[in-house]
């Protein structure tokens, strides 16, 4: 970088916090905040894959929205099942 360059630093929110689950079976979860920060929600994503890495088909059946003040955080369950908060 040549000297009195100036560096732009991104000041705005955070667009997405990404959390990873995975089950016994070999399933992987990934779930996703867009819009947010510490201070407000967005929109909650998700996304699965099989155990060799393919992309099911599952979707959520109705836009969920992340509350003010909260993230997504998810868990493989002992069955299986995945849970995800938020």
């Amino acid at each position: 970088m040549k000297p009195g360059k100036k560096i732009r630093r991104y000041r705005g929110h955070a667009t997405e916090i990404v959390c990873l689950a995975f089950n016994p079976q070999g399933e992987k979860l990934i779930a996703w905040g867009e819009a947010i920060s510490h201070s407000r929600g967005g929109r909650l994503n998700l996304r699965l894959f099989d155990a060799e890495g393919r992309v099911t088909g599952y979707e959520l059946e109705e836009e969920l929205h992340i509350v003010d003040f909260s993230f997504p955080a998810a868990a493989a369950l002992p069955d299986g099942d995945f849970l995800v908060l938020h």
